[in-house]
């Protein structure tokens, strides 16, 4: 399964949505400003494992690939 995601300024925080809604619509619907995210982009969900990559190009924010995905696997607890 292919979705977006974005990763919070915390560094412990994310979001995952459909690929059809762009980051920035996900972003102002929830009150985020461009500075208060770290990272953003795509994510491929493959037996139970998050791959990040990418870029958000509505935010111009890349996605930080190894460090975003151990993030999202941590949570998933496929680490």
């Amino acid at each position: 399964m292919k979705a977006k995601y974005i990763v919070f300024n915390d560094g412990m925080s994310f979001l995952i949505f459909p690929e059809t809604i762009g980051h920035n619509t996900v972003a102002e619907r929830i009150g985020l400003s461009r500075n208060s995210i770290q990272g953003a982009g795509f994510v491929n969900i493959l037996d139970n494992k998050y791959f990040c990559y990418g870029e958000s190009t509505s935010l111009m924010i890349q996605s930080r690939r190894k460090e975003d995905s151990d993030l999202l696997n941590i949570f998933n607890g496929s680490f």
